[in-house]
């Protein structure tokens, strides 16, 4: 892949079906690329570095709840379309499920090392 078609596929959309029947048009956004532009705000930030240190993991309805904010916020930038629509009106189910599909590509990540002989040099 090139650099154009590299940047084309960061772009792009996709037309996603929410599991309370509602279609959507998605961008892929992190919530670390979030983080990185100031687009979090300081009062959930603790939130983030929770969800981060857990593994990206909620371990209770309590963790659930004060992460709702931060998937609210991340669907907010990943929604496209259709117009009008504020990620705040949809059931925290379908917002879960705009999360898990922005990050089902950080479940994948594996070591970028292609030789896995022997070790680094100091």
């Amino acid at each position: 892949m090139n650099l154009q078609e590299w940047r084309q596929q960061r772009q792009s959309e996709e037309e996603a079906l929410l599991p309370s029947g509602l279609t959507v048009t998605l961008r892929r956004v992190s919530v670390l690329d979030l983080a990185e532009q100031g687009k979090i705000p300081q009062t959930l930030m603790p939130q983030l570095d929770m969800f981060i240190k857990s593994g990206a993991k909620a371990s209770s309805l309590e963790m659930i709840a004060k992460m709702g904010e931060l998937i609210t916020l991340t669907c907010r930038a990943a929604l496209t379309g259709p117009e009008g629509l504020d990620a705040a009106e949809l059931p925290f189910t379908d917002r879960l499920a705009v999360f898990t599909w922005l990050n089902e590509d950080a479940s994948k990540v594996q070591s970028f090392r292609l030789i896995k002989e022997g070790t680094l040099a100091a």
